[in-house]
């Protein structure tokens, strides 16, 4: 009786024990050390892919030269546009999608590409 009784009391505690080790690993994830709220790592992907997506669903954009990334929390355009218009309509719906300050832009306009043919 009092066996069954240690061994209950040992699987309650080993699972508390876990329980505030996964809520602990949580907080870890979402705090910097500092004490202030950080991006994870998913929510950065989610983003570049949100902003990815808004590129190719603007039908007069042309977009197939356009490499979206995250670097130090910042949504990254890089690549080539072919026209003034393409690199207009890419930063607007980055800006839309990311923020403006959560941008940066270093996309170049290259005259004589593929302009959208393929």
């Amino acid at each position: 009786m009092i066996l069954k009784k240690s061994v209950s009391a040992l699987g309650f505690a080993a699972t508390v024990g876990l329980g505030i080790l996964s809520v602990g690993v949580h907080a870890q994830d979402s705090l910097t050390s500092s004490g202030s709220q950080q991006t994870s790592p998913s929510r950065t992907g989610d983003m570049a892919a949100r902003v990815k997506q808004a590129l190719h669903s603007d039908p007069g954009l042309y977009d197939k030269h356009i490499d979206v990334s995250m670097e130090k929390g910042k949504v990254v355009l890089t690549g080539f546009v072919t026209s003034t218009e393409d690199f207009h309509k890419a930063i607007r719906a980055a800006n839309e999608t990311a923020g403006e300050k959560n941008v940066v832009n270093k996309l170049t306009i290259k005259q004589g590409g593929d302009g959208g043919t393929g």
